[in-house]
């Protein structure tokens, strides 16, 4: 699933990550606690060689990564992941701070159902902390249905370890 994707009508585009985009994470993301805290996986503090490891983590099978860039200028605005070893494939994604309340990160998220539907992925899920406002409105702009609130068991040392949970049925466009 590993492939440059670009929708003429979107203003971003995504192409698979690369362990140089490490510098553009930790630029984006280092100094940011608010922003890694929205994130269930993602190493804090957010160095380059932290982000490093994500990148290589997320570059073997079952799971694929894309960086989001802007189409006019070719900024890195930030990733969008989907995990296929799941039952139901999960996404994950996040846009730098500079670049938030734009859509970019609604844009990112449609342009990757569209690649999921291609590969014959029929459904996908995506979950959030319940104080990442933000996110939830990506996924409902999106289409996904909210399915309820969970508790995870994850590794990192995060206080709330409760999640909403969303999904959505992919159909041709």
């Amino acid at each position: 699933m590993k492939q440059f994707l670009d929708n003429p009508a979107s203003r971003v585009c995504l192409r698979p990550l690369r362990r140089e985009n490490a510098r553009n994470f930790a630029l984006l993301l280092g100094g940011v606690s608010r922003s890694v805290s929205m994130m269930a996986r993602m190493p804090h503090p957010c160095t380059r060689m932290t982000a490093q490891a994500w990148i290589d983590e997320h570059s073997e099978p079952g799971s694929c990564a894309f960086a989001i860039i802007r189409k006019r200028d070719r900024n890195f605005l930030g990733a969008i992941a989907l995990n296929t070893d799941e039952i139901v494939p999960e996404l994950g994604y996040w846009v730098g701070r500079p670049y938030w309340s734009r859509g970019y990160a609604t844009e990112a998220v449609l342009a990757l159902e569209s690649l999921a539907f291609h590969h014959g992925i029929s459904r996908l899920a995506a979950e959030t902390f319940p104080h990442n406002q933000a996110s939830q409105r990506v996924l409902l702009k999106s289409g996904f249905q909210h399915e309820g609130a969970f508790v995870r068991g994850f590794t990192s040392e995060r206080d709330d370890n409760h999640v909403f949970r969303y999904e959505k049925e992919l159909r041709a466009s």
